[in-house]
């Protein structure tokens, strides 16, 4: 008798042995997984970089709102379907109502505010909740106008891009290739995010916005399978930024934010004196120079004057972090 050293395998097996396979394989896969009878799948919390948002302005021939120099602003928080843009709109019957951010009012001030310089203060909060509000209001913790817009300063505090880019070896006024912003981005936070870029009148590329993924219960998530808008996009699908060029990340430019104004309230006073003086006026000449000197900037100018007895005074401004203009002509 010849007995085969080849074991029986039966077709029960073969199909157990062949799901538990295609189980381990899709595992290992990222997953995208779309709420079919929901009308969004996830919120894409958006910052923006008040400097390029200004640039993108001034070269429309239009003026700047002042915001503090250490902070990316909120643009919005977007209920998302994976492989478009939207929903939007999704509540008519829930107006915006001013009065229902007493007590947050002068943080949206500050970290969610329109750069540009024609906008009522409240335009954009308006906007905002009745296109993006209003939809991601189905989620308990968003469900009132307050609710939604003290996320949004909520996850500033963890998620600043100024931190969280700073962090990565990213730094105003310098430029990187696209991948150097990204992957620093991921790094940071361990999530994939969207970058977004606008090309200004000389064709180059400016970091403009960076936006970062929740799930419905609020938790960071990746940006995959969404849709970044704008030109073609490029690495990992997360970002419009023109991979072959590099991403400036610019700093004020004094001509963009200066209102054509006479000086105003200027003091006398020296150097180790500056920190004292606080007023809310703009200060204008048309054409200077802008130069940093500690956190003062000294305006190269023809309204720069000598004293009665020939003290020599510059004008200067700074901006506190908490967004007030400081202006003094300083003893030099």
């Amino acid at each position: 008798m010849v007995i085969s050293k080849y074991r029986h395998i039966s077709p029960t097996t073969l199909l157990i042995i062949a799901t538990l396979f295609i189980f381990c394989c899709f595992s290992l896969v990222p997953r995208v997984v779309s709420f079919d009878n929901e009308p969004w799948d996830l919120l894409i919390f958006t910052q923006n970089w008040p400097r390029s948002v200004c640039n993108q302005w001034t070269e429309k021939g239009h003026q700047c709102r002042l915001v503090p120099n250490d902070t990316w602003t909120i643009h919005g928080i977007w209920p998302t379907k994976y492989g478009t843009i939207g929903p939007g709109f999704c509540n008519k019957t829930r107006p915006f109502s001013p009065e229902a951010l007493y007590g947050i009012e002068k943080q949206l001030e500050q970290l969610w505010t329109p750069v540009e310089k024609h906008k009522k203060i409240t335009a954009l909060w308006s906007h905002e909740w009745l296109k993006h509000g209003t939809c991601a209001a189905v989620v308990p913790k968003l469900s009132t106008e307050f609710q939604y817009f003290n996320q949004g300063l909520e996850w500033m505090k963890d998620y600043n891009m100024y931190s969280v880019l700073t962090k990565a070896g990213v730094t105003p006024g310098n430029q990187y290739n696209i991948t150097k912003i990204w992957d620093g981005v991921q790094s940071v936070l361990g999530k994939n995010p969207q970058v977004a870029c606008y090309q200004d009148k000389q064709n180059a590329s400016i970091l403009l916005e960076v936006r970062i993924c929740f799930n419905r219960t609020l938790e960071l998530m990746d940006c995959d399978g969404t849709v970044v808008g704008g030109h073609k996009p490029s690495y990992h699908n997360l970002t419009n930024c023109d991979i072959n060029k590099l991403v400036q990340y610019p700093v004020y430019s004094v001509h963009n934010i200066i209102k054509q104004e006479t000086y105003r309230n200027t003091l006398e006073l020296s150097h180790d004196e500056v920190d004292t003086v606080e007023t809310d006026d703009f200060i204008s000449p048309q054409d200077i120079e802008f130069a940093n000197s500690n956190t003062w900037s000294f305006l190269e100018s023809e309204d720069n004057s000598e004293g009665e007895s020939g003290e020599s005074f510059a004008n200067a401004v700074d901006i506190s972090p908490d967004g007030i203009v400081a202006i003094a002509k300083i003893l030099r």
